[in-house]
């Protein structure tokens, strides 16, 4: 049933009302009908009158609604502010780690670059002091240097470039030498004691009578190198690579672990003895 439509001198009536103070709802004056037997008549004034908002004041419900709504908008906006600044302060700090990171990495090669002219500047065959210990050497071209006596403790030289440098008398000792290309490298009585030689590339290097006690050869190339009287008391040697030239005697003792069905080379027990103080 569709409800009947407000006439225009209705809403005329309704607007000028709009001043009145304590004004109710408009009424319209209908004849009361004539009740039907055994109805009871209601008394209107039984009914209680819903009293009247005075003039410019909202309802409570509208004035509560209205008051969640500020508070809600004003928790929202101050979340989303918050989670906002969160992610802001969020991406500057990673933007300022990669910048502090690309900077460490340019300071770092910048490092190594100098470090590299010290040593050159240092390659004679001359004797020279040569300081180069704890030295930041990663990945540097040392090859066909003369850096004979050198102290490279703590140094490192990892995938370092020693292809035929000369080491000679060196003290290497825990060193990084992993990944470093050793082939043809004069190591004769360098002390590489602790050093870490990890898949280090020493093919045919002379590591007569070094000490290499306590160094870690994993994955080491030694095939032809010359370890005539070398202390090869190392670990990981059962995965490195080794041919010895025949006639060699490399000094050993029985917790050296080769690799399986590998033949030790012959040692003379009386010059380790001599050299290294063991087997007396």
């Amino acid at each position: 049933m569709k409800k009947p439509a407000i006439s225009g001198l209705s809403v005329l009536l309704i607007l000028s009302c709009q001043g009145c103070r304590n004004v109710g709802p408009v009424k319209t004056t209908k004849p009361m009908p004539f009740p039907k037997s055994g109805t009871a008549v209601t008394d209107e004034s039984a009914t209680p009158r819903q009293e009247a908002t005075p003039q410019g004041q909202l309802p409570a419900a509208r004035t509560s609604s209205w008051r969640h709504d500020l508070v809600v908008g004003l928790v929202s906006g101050i979340v989303v502010a918050f989670g906002t600044l969160l992610v802001q302060l969020y991406f500057d700090d990673l933007r300022s780690d990669r910048e502090a990171g690309q900077e460490d990495l340019r300071s770092a090669r910048e490092g190594r670059q100098n470090n590299l002219q010290f040593l050159r500047d240092r390659s004679s065959t001359q004797p020279l002091d040569r300081p180069f210990n704890g030295m930041d050497l990663a990945g540097q071209n040392l090859s066909g240097l003369e850096l004979q006596n050198s102290d490279l403790i703590n140094s490192d030289l990892s995938g370092a470039d020693l292809q035929a440098t000369s080491l000679q008398g060196s003290i290497l000792s825990g060193a990084d030498m992993s990944r470093t290309k050793l082939e043809a490298a004069g190591l004769e009585r360098a002390s590489l004691v602790t050093t870490d030689l990890r898949s280090a590339q020493a093919r045919g290097s002379d590591l007569t009578d070094a000490v290499m006690w306590g160094a870690d050869v994993s994955g080491a190339n030694f095939v032809l190198a010359a370890m005539n009287g070398t202390d090869f008391r190392v670990s990981g040697i059962e995965s490195a690579e080794l041919i010895n030239s025949d006639g060699e005697s490399v000094c050993y003792d029985e917790n050296t672990k080769w690799p399986e069905g590998y033949q030790p080379p012959a040692m003379n027990r009386v010059k380790c003895a001599e050299r290294w103080g063991y087997y007396k």
